[in-house]
């Protein structure tokens, strides 16, 4: 079960209220010398690996009901 409550008021968000969403907001750190997060993927035989680092560092997904979406001026962002 996924409980969302909204990030501005912390009211708990129901299949039957509206709510905005703001996914896969990321946080990328230009300094190599800082944490990064490392995938290193390969295959079942071993032949191949694809190492990868990646910048980000923090995830997280985002909840408004539509007056906090208001009071936080977020529409401004919508195209």
């Amino acid at each position: 079960m996924n409980i969302k409550k909204c990030d501005g008021c912390e009211k708990i968000l129901t299949k039957q209220d509206d709510y905005f969403t703001i996914d896969e907001v990321s946080f990328n750190k230009g300094d190599s010398k800082k944490n990064t997060v490392r995938l290193v993927l390969s295959s079942v035989h071993g032949d191949n690996t694809y190492d990868m680092t990646e910048s980000w560092c923090s995830y997280t997904d985002f909840h408004f009901c539509p007056a906090c979406f208001d009071k936080e001026n977020l529409k401004r962002f919508l195209k």
